[in-house]
């Protein structure tokens, strides 16, 4: 099957053949064979197609530029954006979290851009399964903010995130920002010039509604992005323009920290002087705590028995001598210095001990997080998705690892609850695991090792 791009064909469904069977045109753009529409917008049409030049002829997109507006000026600046987003995709596609640009055409008039196809599925329609958790946010902005620093390193302001513009990529779970369409080139001054507002209402920044897109602007849609994906609410919804203040907080479905929640109130920033200027010093605020690393006490250099049994002797030996060389010079008394003096001989062998010990090479700490080595576990789970929570009885540090991929590393405080997710796999690996009551897709809360011990628990279907 494949699909022409004519937009005045009334039956662009077709049957492979060169032509299109009802109006006649192409259905080749060059060697890309459009298969089917993707999306349509104000300014274009996306298309799933193939490239049938090379021999597996992998799947990609074209995306046709035909805005529906036909004032001049709309006119003007749609083209424009459209040549824009080849420039950047050039330069900003050999990033592995946005997409190659694979070829920048013209036909009838018309304008297209070919680039890499993202097999995967947007958060927008992942939000369908429900409401996102503070660990899904947390590792949605670990992942898109190095990508945001990148695109700015580039002096290029995206314009237009949003959930319907990040894919998660089916192969390895990465996000990928997409649509750059909207993309606007920034060097020196023009960061303070007025222009057209471009991009998705519910998600703009403020200054950027005014025509002046900053860096910021993007930290400011990537924040109502979160919001919007914890809650299930349009942005529109979480803001009271009475008082002028964000209510995300009042509708989410799940607990969220006050540490994620104030980085998110500060993207949400109207005021530019008080948002994140960029995405490092948002990663910075985000990094998690490190957790002190334990070493075990049998891995400790005990000195050699042998050592202080010798030193027993000798200072024996000495104290004999000294003994009886006293009594010969004074038989009739014993010195006021004699008990002292033996104290401190009798004394050689524990200072010794401690002398040896402090020489002896220390044993030092891993690095990382100790991976348990007693009480390993693994948890058969029946059904798809894997689901596993933890309630806290006393402090714990934790490490959490959802199909392969590490998401979580800290202490989570007395009485705090949490729950992850995963298509497979989660493996749990906890320090002081008495202090953790766990349940696994429901099933009732058990409590896993003793106070003081490692423990490590596999959780797969």
């Amino acid at each position: 099957m494949s699909y022409c791009l004519n937009l005045t064909c009334a039956k662009p469904q077709n049957l492979d053949g060169a032509d299109c069977d009802h109006c006649g045109s192409p259905l080749r753009l060059h060697h890309y064979l459009a298969l089917s529409p993707i999306a349509q917008g104000g300014f274009g049409r996306t298309f799933l197609a193939v490239n049938e030049a090379e021999l597996l002829k992998p799947r990609c997109v074209i995306k046709q530029f035909f805005p529906q507006q036909q004032d001049p000026n709309l006119l003007k600046t749609a083209s424009q954006l459209f040549q824009q987003e080849a420039k950047r995709l050039k330069q900003l596609g050999h990033h592995a979290q946005i997409p190659t640009l694979l070829a920048y055409l013209e036909r009838d008039n018309h304008q297209y851009l070919v680039q890499e196809w993202i097999d995967g599925e947007t958060l927008e329609q992942e939000l369908e399964s429900g409401a996102f958790t503070e660990d899904q946010i947390h590792q949605l902005l670990q992942d898109l903010l190095p990508v945001l620093q990148f695109i700015h390193d580039h002096h290029v302001i995206h314009r237009d995130i949003k959930p319907a513009n990040i894919i998660r990529r089916y192969d390895d779970r990465t996000l990928v920002l997409v649509d750059l369409g909207a993309a606007k080139f920034a060097t020196g001054t023009a960061l303070l010039k007025t222009g057209t507002m471009i991009g998705s209402a519910e998600y703009t920044a403020p200054e950027q509604i005014r025509g002046k897109a900053l860096f910021s602007s993007d930290l400011y849609s990537l924040g109502v992005t979160c919001v919007h994906l914890l809650t299930q609410m349009s942005p529109f919804d979480l803001f009271d323009g009475t008082e002028g203040r964000w209510i995300w907080r009042d509708y989410v479905t799940t607990p969220v920290s006050n540490a994620l929640a104030t980085v998110l109130d500060k993207l949400l920033e109207s005021a530019t002087n008080r948002r994140y200027r960029s995405a490092e010093s948002v990663l910075a605020d985000l990094s998690p705590p490190k957790m002190t690393p334990r070493y075990r006490v049998e891995n400790l250099e005990v000195p050699p028995i042998v050592l202080n049994d010798q030193l027993a002797r000798i200072s024996s030996i000495s104290t004999s001598k000294m003994a009886k060389r006293s009594a010969s010079h004074h038989p009739s008394r014993v010195s006021n210095w004699s008990f002292p003096a033996a104290l401190i001989v009798l004394s050689l062998p524990v200072f010794m001990m401690s002398v040896s010990r402090s020489l002896a090479p220390p044993s030092r700490p891993p690095k990382h997080f100790v991976k348990p080595t007693v009480q390993r576990a693994t948890i058969a789970v029946p059904r798809s998705p894997v689901q596993v929570s933890i309630s806290t009885i006393d402090h714990a540090q934790i490490l959490i690892t959802v199909d392969g991929t590490q998401v979580f590393q800290g202490t989570l405080s007395k009485g705090t609850r949490r729950t992850w997710k995963a298509n497979q796999q989660i493996i749990l690996q906890a320090e002081n695991a008495g202090s953790l009551m766990v349940s696994s897709n429901q099933k009732p809360d058990r409590v896993f090792g003793k106070s003081g011990e490692i423990k490590e628990a596999i959780f797969s279907n």
